[in-house]
């Protein structure tokens, strides 16, 4: 597999368990940091899984990044085991945080040029000719658009098993269930198959998906949360039409002299406060009386879970809210009623299952040879499935031969 993305593979690892190990007190700017660097490595990842070959200068930089980010984390740890302990100088801790800091900072500077390169590779290459989205980053989405037409995804069976259950389980209440996992792990592949399987989408009046970024705010997140819900809001279905007429208008009055618009922008400035209060209202109405199935896809804090709290109505009518998190507080903050559901790294027939269905698809008579060097690649992407998806896409692009496959592990 390219090196690129082994790098980021165990790099993603060492993250997840700087963040989710008792053994490392963590302060909040570290723990900042830490959440910016893996927003970008998983990004990497799914530029490298639809650019794999064909920004090979770019991907030694990834490569050089992560490994580098890596080596800054890894020594991190070992200093807290190694001096960590009661009686260390204060001013002695201080300087090695703020060393940290500054060593992540200037990582997280690399990646930002990088990123800004992968935008542009994005913008001027067209592959095949098919539109290519980042999932990484988006405000808010439709699962469908995330995910259409996986009605199948190798490996995630028992935990599909599982979300289904609780989503029609017995309980009436209102309830709330986390799925957590680190980066790249399938956590939105699984919520998606969920949210789009044709159980759960008769079980339920109403489902709705908003993807949260790190840049949340309350009022955006409403706002998601209304589009999505749109085709049940009858005052959203008006104001699209005022919209569409208003436009018409606009365009056969070019001699206006533009005092009615001050005036709306002046009346939309005044109504600014109550924005909030009644875009919460709109929501919780359109919920009263329906079962309905909420999405909260990557949700980073706990401050999220603050604000939309009272927004969902509880009227024992077996309503569900399934968020996603790579955060085990925000997983335990969030998990009031019910346990999260932690995804696993799958296991070595697992990961070359799922790579032998990406590069041969329903091809049965796959060569010995290559079955062997397979499972050596899918070995080496560590158990996760972004990882092995990579993989398979620059497999595809080979020839299938052993002297071929032989360089990718």
């Amino acid at each position: 597999m390219a090196y690129s993305t082994l790098a980021l593979v165990s790099l993603e690892k060492t993250i997840n368990h700087f963040l989710h190990h008792n053994q490392f007190s963590i302060s909040p700017h570290e723990k900042q940091q830490i959440l910016s660097l893996d927003k970008y490595v998983v990004s990497f990842l799914y530029f490298l899984e639809d650019f794999g070959g064909k920004a090979t200068p770019l991907e030694a930089r990834i490569r050089d990044v992560a490994v580098e980010a890596e080596d800054a984390i890894e020594w991190h740890m070992w200093v807290k085991i190694r001096y960590n302990f009661r009686y260390t100088l204060w001013i002695a801790k201080l300087i090695r945080g703020i060393k940290f800091i500054f060593q992540l900072r200037r990582v997280i500077d690399q990646m930002d040029s990088i990123a800004a390169e992968v935008v542009e590779i994005k913008n001027t290459i067209i592959i095949e000719g098919a539109k290519l989205d980042d999932p990484v980053g988006a405000s808010s989405s439709s699962s469908q658009d995330a995910n259409a037409g996986n009605s199948h995804v190798v490996g995630l069976d028992k935990d599909l098993r599982a979300i289904q259950d609780w989503l029609c389980g017995d309980s009436r209440q209102l309830q709330i269930l986390p799925v957590t996992g680190m980066g790249g792990i399938g956590k939105t592949t699984l919520a998606t198959n969920a949210f789009d399987h044709p159980l759960i989408m008769e079980h339920f009046d109403i489902r709705a998906w908003v993807t949260i970024s790190q840049d949340y705010s309350q009022e955006r997140l409403l706002s998601d949360l209304l589009d999505a819900m749109k085709e049940f809001d009858p005052g959203m279905r008006k104001k699209s039409v005022a919209e569409n007429s208003q436009q018409g208008n606009e365009s056969r009055g070019e001699e206006s002299n533009g005092k009615e618009a001050e005036n709306s922008q002046q009346g939309n400035e005044s109504r600014g406060e109550e924005s909030y209060a009644v875009k919460a209202h709109k929501v919780h109405k359109i919920l009263i009386g329906r079962r309905f199935l909420i999405v909260m896809d990557d949700v980073w804090s706990t401050e999220v879970l603050d604000g939309v709290k009272n927004l969902f109505p509880d009227y024992n009518d077996g309503s569900r809210v399934l968020l996603t998190t790579r955060l085990a507080d925000v997983a335990s903050y969030a998990a009031s009623s019910t346990s999260s559901h932690e995804m696993r790294l799958m296991d070595a027939d697992q990961s070359w299952n799922l790579l032998r269905q990406k590069v041969f698809a329903h091809q049965d008579d796959i060569p010995p040879e290559l079955e062997t060097i397979g499972r050596e690649i899918a070995r080496s992407c560590g158990g996760l499935p972004l990882a092995m998806v990579v993989a398979a896409g620059v497999l595809s692009t080979t020839s299938r031969t052993v002297t071929s496959w032989s360089k990718f592990y």
